[in-house]
């Protein structure tokens, strides 16, 4: 696992056709004792909507989707070597607009 954020974990991960690396989003869909979580589901399309429209050099690219027989959902997304925004962010504190659009 390379990271976690509010609707599940991150793993690294390598295409064994090509040798690609990419980014596996793992979300649980059912919540223990409530059963499927109805807005967690929500969340998901609208994210995975943006991915979809999105298309630009900056922005991490989306490869697909598929849900598993148990309720898991796994997003497939362009690994990116240089981490997250957070993770730049915590690393060199505020970043300039020109920074940021570098």
């Amino acid at each position: 696992m390379i990271g976690q954020g509010t609707t599940g974990q991150v793993y690294e991960a390598m295409n064994i056709k090509n040798g690609e690396m990419f980014v596996v989003k793992k979300v649980q869909l059912v919540h223990s004792y409530h059963g499927l979580d109805k807005a967690k589901v929500k969340a998901l399309k609208q994210e995975i909507d943006r991915y979809k429209y999105l298309n630009h050099q900056n922005i991490v690219k989306y490869l697909g989707c598929e849900n598993s027989q148990n309720n898991t959902f796994f997003i497939y997304l362009e690994y990116v070597q240089s981490g997250s925004i957070e993770d730049i962010y915590k690393k060199f504190g505020h970043l300039t607009e020109t920074t940021c659009k570098q």
